[in-house]
């Protein structure tokens, strides 16, 4: 298929060399405004000072200049204060759709990241309970994300880290133990800053029914490290579950203990001992992240001994980049805000690519059920597991949902929202009009047509405007791993939905004459190809019934 950008470019550039104007880099944008134009360059404005001309009369000269084929460009203008401001021809529109056609789901999909290895770690989540909301946010991010660089041509691993190890799972041991010991009617206090949630009490309960006396029969030390370790494993297996319900497959489930059966933190600390970046002070021993970018020194060892969480994190990403990965790719939450800036700087004092450590702080989620928010919190025992909001919402609506915002934004999730089957709804919203689709060729009682069929007939504003649409696919999912967000893909799904049904409002599409008939049809299986994919990236379902 003809490639507009790259003509454009080549015809710009051989007006600039016919006006001796000199080479700038000539890029290309969608104008805010649609009445604008298809696409716009400003490159008048990079010339207006090497020209010591306005840029509007730089634009005149260039757009007087200008070569096109107008199969592609059928009109350019020169608007606002310089901007050129081209249109697509109807011809190269409606080669969009047969292009759709023949290359079906692939037909968004490049190679521009063949080459690449992709290390993508998200949720994380401690396994001291079940996974809650705000990692069900990052899990539809990241998976998203994953597919996305499928798409793009990457080889991507996805990771989730499970801290089992250190001081957090001796509380949970011991929260655990004191709910434990309390079921078998020995009373215990749950420790200072241990776990209070409510899931503990079941799963106390259970085990006091299956295994009896047995942990209470052994000394405090050990009954804790048990139930910790069993605690772990149970959560673990249960994120897994939650997450293979939402679509959500890891490569690989890394354990922080792993790093600790070969002492990679002791050699990460040995390391960077070495750099002379390590000093200690009032017994602790510290990292200088201040003189690698960082705004503070940060203690990686306590005056008792003890790692802090820094030194593991360290050990991790060197074992990631290790396991040659040229590219790392962290989610993380709000409470992480320090994490990406002490991280960079201890892969520059490592001498490790720190350029290659992309950090997606991951705003919170804000649950609200009849107009109220709901608040979280593991500890105080108040808590919206996912398993729960996925029973109550469903996959396709939880994954498109949370979504819907940019990484950078909190996130309101209306729950009855998501329920609804109205317009309102943008995940049904988007689904209907695929299902339509289907519905209109079930009516017909027709095959989906092939790239065979001519799509000349396709003149109307309303089928043009649609196919305008379509042909941004593989542009919305280049700017979605660029900014590595996906809520840009929610955004063109309700574009083109929304478009879809105006299209259908205004074209007839059964009972027209049979070269516009057929015509219709191909543009509305083209479309429904191109909400399948877009729904995929997400990893929502494309229904053909609703």
């Amino acid at each position: 298929m003809k490639e507009p950008i790259q003509h454009l470019h080549d015809s710009v550039l051989q007006a600039l060399k016919t006006l001796a104007l000199p080479e700038v880099d000539v890029r290309f944008e969608k104008p805010k405004d649609p009445s604008h134009g298809d696409i716009a360059t400003n490159v008048a404005f990079l010339l207006a000072k090497l020209a010591r001309k306005a840029p509007r009369d730089i634009a005149a000269l260039i757009s007087e200049k200008l070569s096109l084929d107008s199969t592609i460009i059928s009109s350019h203008s020169v608007a606002g204060a310089g901007f050129i401001n081209f249109v697509f021809a109807p011809a190269y529109l409606q080669e969009v759709g047969r292009w759709i056609l023949e290359k079906g789901a692939a037909y968004a999909d490049s190679q521009d990241l063949a080459g690449e290895r992709i290390l993508l770690e998200f949720v994380s989540a401690n396994p001291s309970g079940p996974l809650n909301v705000v990692s069900a946010r990052a899990a539809a991010v990241g998976d998203s994300l994953r597919r996305i660089f499928e798409a793009r041509g990457a080889h991507i691993d996805s990771e989730y880290y499970v801290n089992d190890s250190g001081n957090q799972v001796r509380l949970l041991g011991e929260s655990y133990r004191a709910r434990y010991e309390t079921e078998l009617g020995y009373p215990i206090d749950v420790p200072a800053g241990g776990y209070l949630g409510r899931y503990l009490d079941d799963l106390a309960i259970d085990t006091v029914s299956r295994e009896r006396s047995i942990y209470h029969e052994m000394s405090p030390d050990k009954a804790i490290e048990k139930l910790g370790q069993k605690a772990i494993e149970i959560y673990v297996q249960q994120h897994r579950t939650t997450l293979e319900k939402f679509r959500v497959p890891f490569s690989r489930w890394f354990r922080e203990s792993e790093l600790h059966d070969e002492n990679a933190s002791q050699a990460a600390l040995d390391r960077l001992e070495k750099a002379g970046a390590v000093y200690q002070e009032d017994g602790a021993t510290y990292l200088r992240t201040e003189d690698y970018g960082d705004n503070k020194n940060w203690v990686v060892k306590t005056s008792d001994g003890r790692w802090t969480y820094f030194l593991p994190d360290i050990a991790y990403h060197v074992n990631k980049f290790e396991r040659g990965y040229n590219r790392l790719i962290d989610i993380l939450g709000p409470d992480h805000h320090t994490f990406p800036l002490k991280m960079g700087a201890a892969m520059r004092i490592l001498k490790l690519p720190a350029d290659k450590l992309h950090v997606i702080i991951l705003q919170q989620v804000n649950l609200l059920r009849d107009g109220v928010t709901v608040k979280m919190s593991k500890r105080a025992g108040e808590i919206v597991e996912m398993k729960e909001l996925l029973d109550e919402v469903g996959v396709d609506a939880a994954r498109f949902f949370f979504v819907l915002r940019r990484t950078t934004t909190p996130l309101d999730f209306d729950i009855e929202l998501a329920k609804s089957h109205s317009e309102e709804n943008p995940v049904y919203y988007v689904q209907y009009a695929h299902a339509r689709i289907a519905s209109i060729f079930r009516k017909g009682q027709l095959e989906p047509p092939d790239a065979s069929v001519s799509l000349e007939p396709l003149k109307h504003t309303e089928e043009l405007n649609l196919l305008r649409r379509l042909r941004e696919l593989p542009e919305v999912i280049e700017e979605a791993g660029r900014v590595m967000d996906p809520h840009g893909l929610t955004t063109w799904l309700r574009e083109v939905a929304a478009q879809f049904h105006r299209f259908y409002h205004h074209c007839r599409v059964l009972g027209e004459q049979p070269d516009l008939q057929s015509a219709r049809l191909a543009l509305c299986r083209a479309t429904q190809i191109a909400l399948a994919r877009g729904l995929d990236l997400l990893g929502v379902s494309a229904s053909d019934t609703m």
